[in-house]
């Protein structure tokens, strides 16, 4: 596991270094390549590591019992893609709407396109949590997942108070975004707003 992980890891680190060569253009052909990596490792992850043990489409609950870079985010759950593959005809329209389009042939192995759902951190809630041998009952492993929440916990009142954060790169294509979803947040919900930048 430790092999893909740091392979994942090179990957996003590499990319972070030379963002000349990734433009904030999802079709980009450096930004289909970049992804093509991370879908074959976490397909290796979920293959290896994931498939069979967790069950359903809710919410994951990762407990770690050392600090640890758990790439969960990366797994992906789909047919392994070609070295050529490309993201779907409607990626853009699907992040958009926060669904897959259903607009290949996910039964096709190895794929011709990566879906952005195939991935975890779009498809999954995932939780973190650390090692806590009151509630944890396995203290041999260094991670723990979970496909249902945790039993006896309070519930999480949402929306009553936000920060709403943001790079000045959130307004690249449209200046005022970052008011434009403050003063989503104020009309939608009673709750107070505190709004940075950086």
């Amino acid at each position: 596991m430790q092999n893909i992980v740091d392979h994942i890891k090179r990957t996003i680190e590499k990319a972070a270094r030379e963002p000349e060569d990734h433009p904030y253009d999802l079709g980009d052909p450096n930004n289909q390549k970049l992804l093509v990596n991370p879908a074959m490792s976490g397909t290796d992850l979920y293959n290896n590591l994931i498939r069979g043990q967790v069950t359903g489409d809710g919410p994951l609950q990762v407990v770690a019992n050392r600090a640890v870079f758990a790439p969960f985010d990366f797994i992906y759950t789909l047919s392994v893609p070609k070295y050529t593959a490309k993201l779907c005809d409607q990626a853009k329209e699907a992040l958009t709407n926060g669904k897959c389009l259903d607009c290949f042939d996910k039964s096709i192995d190895p794929a011709d396109h990566i879906c952005p759902f195939g991935f975890w951190s779009f498809s999954r809630i995932i939780e973190r949590f650390k090692y806590d041998s009151d509630h944890i009952n396995n203290q041999t492993s260094d991670l723990l997942v979970y496909s249902e929440p945790a039993s006896g916990r309070n519930t999480l009142n949402i929306l009553q108070n936000t920060i709403h954060g943001s790079s000045e790169r959130v307004n690249f294509n449209d200046p005022d975004l970052r008011h434009k979803i403050s003063d989503f947040i104020k009309t939608t919900t009673s709750a107070s707003t505190v709004e940075t930048s950086g």
